[in-house]
């Protein structure tokens, strides 16, 4: 089998029409083939499925310049994560995006356009129906744990 493993995928997916009988279907390896996947045993840990999806990349000065203006204390429950496990993991903060990339690219940014939260938080954030492209704002996510702290 030539080519790599998106172009297999490509001609796999382009055959999905074309196979009409069972010699057919010999002729064209099925995409587990190709793969080497083996989530037919759905129950298998560790088993290898492999997707094809369109990610976003994220600009690094971007973050680098969000920990410069703001440092590396999560804004919504104030976990330090410089204080709490030094430097070498003062960058394991989120960077959050206050206005999702799901809405469209965006070029230049500036730190006001980010918060700083950890990962608990920024799950948070995007929790709830709509809230993955409508997060929840920082002053709204320390209000529930002011809620939950004051019971």
């Amino acid at each position: 089998m030539e080519g790599t493993k998106a172009e297999n995928i490509i001609d796999w997916l382009g055959s999905l029409d074309e196979r009409k009988t069972a010699s057919r279907a010999d002729a064209n390896p099925t995409l587990e083939t190709i793969l080497q996947d083996d989530t037919g045993d759905l129950d298998k840990e560790g088993a290898k499925r492999y997707r094809l999806q369109q990610i976003r990349e994220r600009s690094e000065s971007n973050r680098r310049q969000v920990f410069a203006a703001r440092g590396h204390v999560c804004e919504v429950c104030a976990f330090d994560f410089k204080k709490q496990f030094g430097a070498d993991f003062s960058q394991s903060a989120n960077v959050h995006h206050k206005n999702p990339l799901a809405l469209g690219e965006r070029k230049a940014a500036s730190a006001d356009e980010f918060a700083v939260l950890c990962a608990p938080c920024h799950t948070a954030a995007h929790m709830g129906p709509g809230r993955k492209l409508n997060p929840w704002t920082i002053e709204e996510l320390r209000s529930f744990i002011r809620a939950r702290w004051d019971r």
